[in-house]
């Protein structure tokens, strides 16, 4: 079982204050660890990424969303899942969704068995 994840992904065109962006998720951050017993992990894009991440929250694990290119952080946190393609098929797949995210574990099979703790 994956621990919790924070989606980070903030709507820029409303001009966001971004002191107000970090403060809240710093608490958000704190208060699902607390509650779930766990660090979440914080899912976001490049552009997210750049604005409110990079340099700060080093503890917590991403989920790094990147279509383009494999995920090469500027500050150099690791990143534990990339999603590489989010319109993607999956031969055996019978769910209701035609197109489902795809996504890559950053490590080995083992490594994934003991994920977060083995991390």
């Amino acid at each position: 079982m994956l621990p919790p994840a924070i989606d980070v992904e903030i709507d820029q065109t409303k001009n966001p204050d971004r002191q107000v962006i970090l403060e809240r998720l710093g608490n958000l951050l704190q208060h699902v660890e607390s509650y779930y017993g766990s660090k979440p992990i914080i899912y976001t894009d490049e552009e997210n990424y750049k604005n409110y991440i990079a340099g700060r929250f080093s503890g917590y694990l991403l989920w790094y969303r990147s279509i383009f290119s494999r995920p090469d952080l500027p500050d150099k946190h690791q990143w534990a899942f990339w999603q590489y393609n989010p319109v993607g098929r999956l031969q055996g797949y019978r769910g209701q969704e035609y197109f489902i995210d795809l996504d890559i574990f950053n490590g080995t099979r083992d490594l994934f068995e003991t994920f977060p703790t083995g991390w």
